[in-house]
Parts: C-alpha cells; structure tokens; sequence
C-alpha cells in the first residue's frame, strides 16, 4: 500500500526546510508548496492524509487556501493544520477553525506535538485505505462468486434440459418399440383367434392388451414428470 501524502506550505523557505527535516521519522511522501496557488495546484493533482500550512502568506493567505479547497469537492475533507507566528490572538484562531482548520499550532510549535498529529493523521488514512482495499477485494470476490453461481445454473440448467432431451428420446424409442410389439402380439394373437374358439385364449389375449396398456400409461406419466 502507497505511503499517506502530506503537503507543507509555506513562503518561507527555512521554515519548509525545518519541517521536512521534522517530518522526516515519519514514514510518508511528503509535498512542499511555497505559496497558496501552488498549493491548490497540487490539491488537484493528488490526495492528502494532512496539508500543513502557514496562515500569513502573499497573494492567497491561509484562509483563503482553506476556504477554496472546502468549497472542492474532491478536496473538501482532507484535515488542515495552520501554523503562524504572526495570527496568535483568540479571533484569528477562531477564524482558522471556521475556514476548515482542524487544529491550530502558534509558531514556535513544539515538535513533539506536531510529530505526533501528524503521525495521527497518517495512521488514520492508512487504516482508511486499508477499509477502502479490503472493501474493494471483497466486491472482486462477489463478482466472482456471483459469476460461478450464473455458470453453475447455466451448466445444471444445460444438463437438466439434455437429461429431459435424453429421458423423452428412450421413452419414444420404447413407446415405438412397446407399440410394434403390441402391433406384432396382436397379430398374431388374431391369428390363431381365428383358428381356435378356446376361451383361454381369448382370456390371456385380453390380458395381455390390459398389461400393455398399462405400460404405455407409466411411460407416459415419466415423461410429464421429468419435463415439469
């Protein structure tokens, strides 16, 4: 799984100097920007577990930077961190908080402190990304299973319409055979009827038909039931 990216911004080139060395322990791929347009280009290009940056800056300060990324929807939830050694007092705070910020570290910052919300955030995405992969891997193997179970019903569905192909086909070729038999038995039967005018004959001549008959009836009745 890729590293979190974390972007520092700042005008200030000592100050992305100091906090890249800071941040280096930590692992992750880390972004510099040094002005509040170049910040928001790289907001396009790439997703962020923490943007880092300093309130005071030429052109777009820090709010404003802010503000435009929440009004992104791509961007609108990725966590902010101000910084400033200038914008101390409670009201600027407070306005920090209102553009987006999720917290809010008066320069000179200490460094475990920072170190350890910015491990924080970085854990936090890994374990987003690894509930977005495994969501991912579950949704391959559902397709997947999904995909057997259609091919599984097909192929039963194939053997069943073969079974009920071949079931009719033996019960045709034994209805035909059953049908000449009783044509050839008949025949003969008449025959010798008519040479003879025994009774008994005539008996197991009619019960013959009657078990042939009801042969015919079962064949018929297996039929119905494997093609149902």
């Amino acid at each position: 799984m890729e590293n979190s990216k974390v972007l520092i911004v700042d005008d200030d080139p000592k100050v992305l100097y100091s906090l890249e060395l800071l941040l280096q322990g930590i692992e992750l791929e880390l972004f510099k920007a040094s002005s509040g347009q170049d910040a928001l280009s790289a907001n396009l290009e790439h997703d962020f577990a923490l943007i880092i940056m300093d309130v005071k800056m030429p052109v777009l300060n820090g709010y404003e930077v802010a503000e435009m990324l929440r009004n992104r929807e791509k961007n609108k939830h990725v966590p902010i961190i101000f910084l400033s050694a200038h914008y101390t007092e409670e009201h600027h705070i407070f306005k920090g908080y209102e553009s987006g910020a999720v917290d809010f570290l008066v320069k000179p910052v200490k460094q475990e402190v920072l170190i350890n919300k910015v491990r924080t955030f970085v854990e936090l995405d890994q374990r987003q990304k690894k509930t977005h992969h495994s969501y991912q891997i579950l949704q391959e193997i559902n397709k997947d299973l999904n995909g057997a179970k259609n091919a599984l019903e097909s192929q039963l569905n194939e053997s069943r319409l073969q079974h009920q192909d071949d079931v009719l086909k033996f019960s045709e070729t034994t209805l035909k055979k059953a049908n000449l038999e009783s044509s050839h038995k008949e025949l003969e039967y008449s025959l010798r009827l008519l040479e003879t005018e025994n009774t008994e004959l005539r008996q197991q001549l009619r019960h013959y038909f009657e078990a042939l008959e009801k042969a015919q009836q079962e064949i018929e009745i297996l039929i119905e039931h494997e093609l149902a």
